[in-house]
């Protein structure tokens, strides 16, 4: 099937070194969210786009977003199921972190007033059940609280992957190449339907593929699927 793979980058977007733009290069088929501002967040402006790319693409695509880009791929998923195959969740932002009208809501930081609206109140209460989706949380990550990462994964009825003490799951934490990522991806979007329930943390250790310097795209026959 090779179906296509559409990346939803989060706030800053993902530089050179971020595991969405290494994955991007070594995955056929694949596209990355543009055309939006990555220095304002803004929930509805970005889904819009989502939308708008993920219909010129033809086929339903499996989602693979990180940090604001998951609160963006719930709206997209939410407001049109049948437009995506599935959705990686990879370390959600805390949407009380963001105004819904755009912009940062983080009172100790800015003090930003409590009044003001924030993601959470625009963003869906539940997926459909029937929407396959799994959601990769950190212990000790700085945008969101583990127990509340558990929280949306019931919400969203996500299969729930604990990834360790991984940080915001970014370049600064080691997640830059990830090999493993990678391997599940090449096997998923060959299946009608992903079955993310397979996917558990031994499988999805982060770091350098062997040979990497010498042969830059892996050889997709032969790949065994890591259980």
């Amino acid at each position: 099937m090779n179906r296509p793979i559409f990346f939803i980058p989060g706030f800053h977007g993902s530089g050179a070194g971020h595991w969405q733009t290494w994955l991007q290069n070594r995955l056929p088929h694949s596209s990355t969210l543009r055309d939006v501002d990555w220095e304002f967040p803004e929930l509805s402006a970005w889904a819009d786009q989502a939308h708008h790319q993920i219909a010129s693409a033809g086929v339903p695509p499996l989602l693979v977003a990180h940090s604001f880009g998951c609160l963006v791929a719930a709206v997209v998923a939410a407001e049109n199921p049948r437009s995506v195959a599935g959705i990686v969740f990879v370390a959600p932002a805390n949407p009380d972190r963001f105004a819904a009208a755009g912009g940062l809501r983080n009172t100790s930081l800015d003090g930003t007033p409590q009044a003001i609206a924030s993601a959470a109140d625009i963003l869906p209460e539940r997926l459909p059940r029937q929407l396959p989706t799994t959601l990769l949380a950190s212990e000790n990550d700085p945008w969101l609280d583990f127990s509340n990462a558990l929280v949306i994964a019931r919400r969203w009825n996500s299969h729930f992957v604990d990834l360790g003490e991984a940080g915001h799951v970014n370049a600064e934490s080691g997640y830059g190449p990830w090999p493993g990522l990678l391997r599940q991806l090449q096997h998923l979007r060959n299946e009608t339907t992903p079955d993310f329930t397979v996917l558990h943390r031994a499988a999805l250790e982060a770091g350098e593929l062997p040979h990497e310097r010498e042969d830059p795209l892996p050889r997709v026959s032969g790949m065994q699927f890591a259980m």
